[in-house]
């Protein structure tokens, strides 16, 4: 006997899921503990995480729109789902492994930021197929609130990737070596558990008809699909917005942990509390903007959310309160939320149906590799704008010339301060090309 109703609530947790799964990975690999192990533990610079994450970044480029496109035509969105989801998992794996038997420092930076950019190519790739799935679970009147339940769902995930995670940090699991690398296996054991109902549940809808699609190598496919979806004007503006919204983002995203390390002096334990704390009031702006965009509109409720953005990069960047920067990252946590709630449905309202594995391929381009610029151009300021260094310099005397006066304690962790306002200069340049998109999408699902 065939129960409908229950098929379609099944694969709608089998979707939902999936956030919860996926950022698992991404706040214990990402987030928390990998950029840390990194920089605090091994005492490498902040640059070569961001060289490796960018490297990953450049193939998530030049190889997930064309990999998008042909999903469309073949309808195995799932199939991919599937395969890129185990690769990072795989990878994620094999890194917690050896980095329990490899005791040579040199040979576990590379050895980790080789397994690092992998995982991350996979988990972006997943990313990709599993936006794109986002219709067969939804309809155009509850896309915005089913993403907003996504990405709370999500955090929830986040957080209790945490704190299953963090006793093998603390030592406290028996025969597990204690320190931030002892958190990597665990994370990948997570991950595969909760991709389980997804693997099992999720139904892809059918393709409406299978389009042949040229076997181009990753350079000319590209450049193809860009030539496509600049026949959708207002989504094309889109694209190059989010590149600049995300790409502040991710950056923040990585590095944050590594900021309230050098400029707040937070423990690992003062982390994962205000962690917990931005992330359960992304939950809330996740699930609370997914029906405010719904009821508004998607285009005026992101516009507030990246305006605010800008401004809170700039308190971040000027702060030395420890009570503010704990208000200011609850903040963090709304806003974060409430940017990946509100871009899926805006993006689904601007092109077709049948083109919608393209312009996800696309939006990892536009959104996720432009990470390629931002954690590289986060690790030259902090390489480049150290305390009493030229540049470091130039800018106190340009502030102190508009009247901004620096603090002592401000210019000694000068060199990240001017990396997140760096970051609020990309947000804003993004809300300007963003004012530029139609403000009513649906009207634009159309090649002009």
């Amino acid at each position: 006997m065939d129960f409908p109703g229950f098929h379609k609530r099944s694969s709608l947790f089998g979707w939902l899921i999936y956030d919860f799964a996926n950022t698992i990975f991404s706040m214990n690999i990402l987030t928390m503990y990998f950029a840390q192990w990194i920089v605090v533990d091994l005492g490498y610079p902040d640059i070569y995480y961001s060289v490796a994450y960018s490297s990953s970044m450049v193939a998530v480029a030049l190889t997930l729109p064309i990999l998008g496109h042909r999903s469309d035509s073949r309808g195995n969105k799932k199939g991919l789902l599937v395969l890129f989801t185990i690769g990072c998992i795989f990878a994620t794996a094999f890194l917690g492994t050896m980095t329990l038997v490899i005791s040579d420092v040199a040979s576990l930076m590379i050895f980790g930021l080789i397994c690092v950019g992998v995982a991350n190519y996979f988990y972006e790739g997943g990313l990709v197929f599993y936006n794109a799935m986002l219709t067969s679970v939804s309809t155009k009147q509850n896309v915005g609130t089913i993403s907003g339940l996504g990405v709370g769902l999500g955090y929830v995930g986040a957080i209790c990737g945490l704190l299953l995670v963090q006793p093998f940090v603390d030592g406290a699991v028996p025969f597990w070596p204690a320190g931030r690398h002892a958190a990597f296996l665990p994370t990948a054991i997570l991950f595969f558990l909760f991709f389980l109902p997804t693997w099992i549940l999720l139904k892809e809808k059918p393709t409406v008809r299978k389009i042949a699609v040229e076997r181009d190598g990753p350079i000319r496919g590209l450049v193809k699909s860009l030539k496509e979806a600049k026949e959708y004007r207002g989504a094309f503006r889109f694209l190059i917005a989010d590149f600049l919204f995300e790409d502040a983002i991710a950056t923040l995203i990585i590095f944050m942990a590594v900021y309230t390390e050098k400029v707040m002096g937070l423990p690992d334990k003062a982390k994962i509390t205000l962690f917990i704390v931005s992330t359960l009031s992304a939950v809330v702006g996740s699930v609370m903007s997914g029906r405010t965009s719904d009821r508004f509109g998607h285009y005026a409720t992101l516009k507030c959310v990246v305006i605010g953005w800008v401004m809170l990069l700039v308190f971040v960047s000027f702060t030395t309160d420890e009570t503010l920067f704990w208000i200011l990252g609850s903040v963090v946590g709304i806003l974060l939320g409430s940017t990946w709630t509100i871009s899926r449905p805006i993006l689904n309202s601007l092109v077709p149906e049948q083109k919608l594995g393209l312009f996800y391929g696309l939006y990892s381009l536009s959104g996720k590799a432009a990470a390629v610029i931002g954690p590289v151009a986060w690790g030259a300021v902090v390489l480049l704008c150290k305390e009493g260094s030229p540049p470091a310099k130039w800018m106190l005397s340009l502030l102190g010339w508009i009247g901004v006066q620096v603090s002592q304690s401000v210019s000694q962790s000068i060199e990240y301060r001017f990396a997140v306002f760096s970051l609020a200069i990309i947000m804003l340049a993004g809300l300007i090309i963003y004012l530029r998109v139609p403000q009513f999408p649906d009207e634009q699902a159309s090649p002009s």
